[in-house]
């Protein structure tokens, strides 16, 4: 999770008055938590961190284990196999949760005016909607061609 996902996240739950806000995050190859990510846990005054990401995250939110307790709302972005399993866990009836809604792939399209900066500028924004080929990244320079990835 990227420290400005758990702002998104984090701040909203806060407004809206959570009393429990539990984060979901892959731990780093070391098994720890990014610092970042750890101050931002503080800040929107998370219960827990829970060290997994992906669907496995989703099922132990939905369904509660030893070390994580039940949520009622699951929120937040995520590949094709995390929008299923929040798609499946919504529809369970042992799992009584909400999601905030089926994620379907990104698009981003940037305009520059030079090509100088193009490359430098567009892309950080290339990698933000996901890794996918099935999401939609392309970059258009004034004084050059349009490219696509």
């Amino acid at each position: 999770m990227l420290p400005s996902t758990a702002l998104m996240l984090g701040i909203p739950a806060q407004v809206a008055g959570c009393q429990q806000i539990i984060l979901a995050t892959p731990p780093r190859p070391d098994g720890s938590i990014s610092p970042e990510v750890m101050y931002v846990a503080h800040l929107v005054g998370a219960s827990a961190i829970l060290k997994a990401g992906g669907a496995q995250a989703v099922a132990a939110l939905a369904y509660g284990t030893k070390t994580c307790p039940k949520v009622d709302k699951i929120f937040g972005p995520g590949n094709q196999w995390v929008t299923a399993a929040k798609m499946l866990v919504q529809n369970d009836t042992d799992a009584l949760v909400s999601i905030d809604m089926p994620a379907g792939p990104s698009e981003v399209l940037v305009s520059i005016e030079s090509t100088v900066f193009c490359l430098s500028l567009s892309m950080p924004n290339f990698w933000s909607p996901g890794h996918r080929r099935s999401h939609r990244k392309s970059c258009l320079c004034r004084c050059g061609s349009p490219f696509s990835s």
